[in-house]
C-alpha cells in the first residue's frame, strides 16, 4: 500500500467518524483493521443466542443478593473495590424497571475435526462499550468495498440505534415526564466520540441526556423524595460508562456519589448486584454446572457450558494439588484475572510465576485462573497510528445484548449488533482505547 492510498483510506475514517482523542488530547483515529473478520453465518447466529441466554442468566444471577453475598464475601475481604460494590446492594432502591446492556465476548480455537470453537472470554456487564465506533469501522469498510478496495462486503448492524432504542422504552415507561438519562462518564475521557453516538442517537428520539462524572454528581446531584436529580434536570435512567475500576472512585465524594446514584429512584445501567454478577470470580462459579444449571433450564445450561474456559481460584485445588503449585507449573497455558473490567489488569503466561511470588495467599480470592484461549491466528493489516502494519493476528467478537424487564418480567431480551477487535497475535490484551487492539468489521460465509 503506497503512502497515497493508505492517506486516503485514513482520510475516509475520519469522515465516518472513526475518531478517538490521545493522551495529549488531540484528535486522532481510532486503530483499525483492514482485513474484515470472517466467520460462518450459523456460528454468528449460535453467538446471538448463545447472548441472549447469558443475558438471562446474569440477569437472574443479580436478582440473587444472597447467591452474591456468599460467592463474593471472601473475595471482599482482600479485595476493597468488591467489598464496596457489595456494601451497596443493601442501599439499592430495586426498580419495577430493569435494564441490562451488556457484550458477550469470544475467542475461538480451531479444533482437530477443522471446526471453530468459541469460547466465552467474559460477559461485560457495564460500559459494554464501542457500540457506536463498531458501526463506524463497518460503515468505512463498506465504503471500501464499493471502491474496491476491500474484498468481502461486512455484515450491517446498529447496535447504537439498539442501545437508545432500550433506554427510550425504559424512560418512557417510567412515565416521568421531562426526566432525561444520565451518562455517567470519566474525566478527560478518550473514547467521546463513541459515547456521543449514543448521545446523538438518543437526542434524535426526543431523550434528554445529561453527561457528568461521579464528582459533577457529587457536586450538583441530589435526592428529591427519592428521586434523582443533576442541577434542574430529573434523571429516569443512568447508563455507566464509568465506575468500572478503582480508579474511578478515588476519594468519599465519589463514592458518596455512587452510593446517591443506587440510593435513588432511578434505573442504573448496571445496578451494583448487576455489576457484581458480572465479576470473574461469578464467571467461574457458573461454570459448575450444577450451580449453572440452578439458574436456567439444563438444557440450556449445556449449551452455555459448552463455551466455558477452564477456570479455579487460587485458593481451590487442581487435580488434586494447591492451585497455586499446578499453576505455576502451567503458567503458559492460563491467563490470571482479577474483578476488573476494562483492558490491562490480567496477568499472562511466564509472569504468573514471579506473580504468585509476590501475591500473598490472603489475597488469592481475589483472582482467577482462565485456560488460556489458543486463538486461530490470520494475517491482518493494522492500521494504528497513520501506520499500516502486516500481523499475524487474532480476532475477539463481541455481541451486544439488550434485556428489558418489568416488574420482574422479561419483556426484552435480544441481541443489537457486534463489536471485533484485532490485535497482534504476540499482543495480549484487547482494549482499543488503551492501544492494544483495532476496531474490525464482521463478514459471514454460508456455512
Amino acid at each position: 500500500m503506497t503512502p497515497e492510498e493508505l492517506r486516503n483510506i485514513i482520510d475516509r475514517a475520519h469522515y465516518f467518524g472513526l475518531l478517538q482523542k490521545n493522551l495529549d488530547g488531540q484528535l486522532v483515529h481510532a486503530p483499525f483493521s483492514l482485513t474484515p473478520y470472517q466467520l460462518p453465518s450459523s456460528l454468528i447466529s449460535q453467538l446471538q443466542i448463545h447472548t441472549q441466554w447469558s443475558s438471562l442468566l446474569f440477569w437472574k444471577v443479580a436478582q440473587n443478593s444472597d447467591f452474591l453475598r456468599e460467592i463474593l464475601e471472601p473475595t471482599a475481604k482482600v479485595d476493597e473495590f468488591v467489598r464496596f460494590l457489595l456494601s451497596l446492594i443493601p442501599q439499592e432502591k430495586r426498580q419495577d424497571q430493569q435494564l441490562l446492556i451488556n457484550r458477550n465476548d469470544f475467542l475461538f480455537e480451531r479444533k482437530e475435526n477443522g471446526e471453530l470453537q468459541p469460547l466465552q472470554v467474559e460477559f461485560n456487564t457495564i460500559s459494554a462499550s464501542f457500540a457506536h465506533l463498531s458501526g463506524r469501522v463497518t460503515a468505512l469498510h463498506q465504503q471500501l468495498q464499493q471502491e474496491n478496495i476491500l474484498k468481502a462486503a461486512p455484515l450491517p448492524h446498529d447496535a447504537i440505534a439498539g442501545f437508545a432504542s432500550g433506554i427510550k422504552e425504559t424512560i418512557e415507561n417510567l412515565g416521568w415526564r421531562d426526566s432525561a438519562l444520565l451518562i455517567l462518564v470519566q474525566p478527560k475521557e478518550r473514547n467521546w466520540f463513541d459515547q456521543m453516538g449514543l448521545f446523538a442517537a438518543l437526542s434524535q428520539r426526543g431523550v434528554k441526556v445529561v453527561r457528568a462524572t461521579l464528582a459533577e454528581v457529587h457536586q450538583k446531584g441530589k435526592l428529591k423524595n427519592g428521586d434523582l436529580w443533576v442541577g434542574p434536570q430529573r434523571i429516569g435512567v443512568v447508563y455507566f460508562r464509568a465506575g468500572y475500576a478503582p480508579g474511578d472512585l478515588p476519594d468519599e465524594e465519589s463514592r458518596s456519589a455512587r452510593r446517591m446514584l443506587e440510593a435513588s429512584t432511578a434505573v442504573l445501567v448496571p445496578e451494583a448486584s448487576m455489576q457484581l454478577a458480572g465479576t470473574k470470580k461469578i464467571q467461574q462459579v457458573l461454570a459448575d454446572y450444577s450451580i449453572l444449571s440452578e439458574f436456567v433450564p439444563e438444557s440450556v445450561a449445556d449449551q452455555l457450558k459448552a463455551y466455558f474456559a477452564m477456570m479455579f481460584g487460587l485458593e481451590e485445588e487442581v487435580e488434586g494439588r494447591p492451585a497455586r503449585e499446578f499453576l505455576a507449573e502451567n503458567a503458559e497455558q492460563y491467563v490470571l484475572k482479577p474483578q476488573r473490567e476494562g483492558g490491562g489488569n490480567n496477568v499472562y503466561g511466564a509472569e504468573i510465576k514471579d506473580f504468585l511470588t509476590s501475591l500473598p495467599t490472603s489475597e488469592d480470592r481475589a483472582w482467577i485462573a482462565m485456560k488460556r484461549i489458543e486463538a486461530e491466528t490470520a494475517e491482518s493489516l493494522l492500521v494504528v497510528q497513520e501506520q499500516a502494519q502486516s500481523r499475524q493476528s487474532i480476532s475477539e467478537l463481541g455481541i451486544f445484548g439488550l434485556l428489558r424487564a418489568q416488574s420482574g418480567d422479561l419483556r426484552m431480551n435480544m441481541p443489537v449488533g457486534h463489536l471485533v477487535r484485532t490485535k497482534a497475535s504476540n499482543v495480549n490484551e484487547g482494549g482499543v482505547v488503551a492501544g492494544y487492539a483495532c476496531l474490525n468489521s464482521l463478514t459471514s460465509t454460508n456455512q
